[in-house]
């Protein structure tokens, strides 16, 4: 017959089932360190971009700016709850914020075998401000790539420019939210024949110049330059040739007797026909003897009063007089406003 063995703890002297490093379960929760952290902790944090380090890399807070977020971030990263702590509920308050140091203030419950504790204590933040080298480098002129915005058989119009300004002002944004804090602008240059935007990313400027040329059938070329060595590696930088067409997608151009959009730009350009809804591609060498009659921002809403088998009824935006127009077969048969654009006595409608 097996006889249940009972321990002595030698620190209260009660009897114990089982003891934990030697001692009963009460001793040994209260005994336990809760919570371990560091007593100070050395931040530097830009004061540009609220970027900070603790070590020797920078870590960018992902749009946080509030210094106090970011003060209790770094405290719960360097707290370790005690792994016998069940149901631990940890409150983190900062006293004392100043310019060169903040206090944390620590206070946590939490139970271990059965016996309630609670923890209280403080972490003190040395704070030092220091620029970034993301934003020394951006302080400091740096880039790595320069897009040339120019155009193909002309000089780009001032809303050319504002259209692929906002194009790219709106990529770079999302390549930087995707971790490439080098995706930054460090100037943008007004020359006679377009605009030069200097890029701090080689990577991010082929990014934006590879989806607008895929996008809107920009001519791209690449040169890369030799402008120095570090640490034994070549150090290149790429000069981006973005070259606006003539025609773009959207745009409503005249073939013999026949009036196409242009839905698909690049090597040859690829049209509908408004009437038919028949598809064509034609070759860029072809497309220098056809005449472009408007540009896609010319296409007004329309409001459809009525849809038959063949034909359509339009309010005119412009007159707010009817027209009954042919309807073409990329027409669907309800009844939603549509693009349309009027040429001379036509109404065509857009895809």
């Amino acid at each position: 017959m097996q006889m249940n063995r009972e321990f002595s703890c030698p620190r209260c002297g009660r009897p114990a089932k089982e003891l934990h490093q030697s001692l009963c379960e009460k001793c040994y929760a209260e005994t336990l360190t809760l919570i371990e952290h560091p007593r100070t902790i050395k931040i530097n944090v830009c004061p540009a971009c609220t970027a900070y380090r603790t070590g020797k890399k920078w870590i960018n807070p992902e749009k946080e700016t509030d210094l106090n977020k970011i003060i209790i971030n770094i405290a719960e990263k360097n707290i370790k709850i005690h792994e016998d702590a069940e149901d631990p509920k940890v409150t983190l308050k900062i006293e004392n914020l100043g310019n060169t140091t903040c206090t944390v203030q620590i206070h946590a419950d939490a139970t271990v075998y059965n016996n309630q504790i609670t923890y209280n204590d403080e972490l003190v933040l040395r704070i030092q401000r220091e620029t970034c080298n993301i934003c020394s480098r951006l302080a400091g002129g740096y880039y790595e790539a320069i897009i040339q915005l120019r155009g193909e058989n002309h000089i780009p119009t001032d809303e050319e420019i504002e259209e692929y300004t906002e194009k790219i002002d709106k990529l770079i944004e999302k390549i930087h939210e995707k971790g490439d804090s080098t995706a930054f602008i460090t100037k943008t240059i007004k020359r006679k024949r377009g605009t030069d935007f200097y890029i701090g990313s080689n990577h991010a400027a082929r990014q934006i110049t590879q989806k607008i040329t895929a996008e809107d059938g920009t001519t791209l070329t690449r040169s890369p330059k030799l402008v120095g060595r570090k640490d034994g590696k070549e150090i290149y930088r790429t000069t981006y040739a973005l070259r606006i067409p003539e025609l773009k997608k959207g745009d409503i151009i005249k073939e013999q007797k026949n009036t196409l959009q242009i839905i698909k730009t690049g090597k040859t350009v690829t049209t509908i026909n408004l009437r038919d809804g028949t598809k064509k591609t034609i070759s860029k060498r072809d497309m220098e003897n056809i005449k472009k009659v408007a540009a896609v921002k010319d296409a007004k809403t329309a409001i459809v009063v009525s849809s038959e088998k063949n034909t359509l009824q339009i309010l005119d935006p412009e007159t707010h007089k009817t027209h009954t127009i042919k309807k073409p077969p990329f027409v669907s048969n309800n009844e939603k406003p549509q693009k349309i654009y009027k040429l001379r006595k036509f109404r065509h409608l857009s895809i």
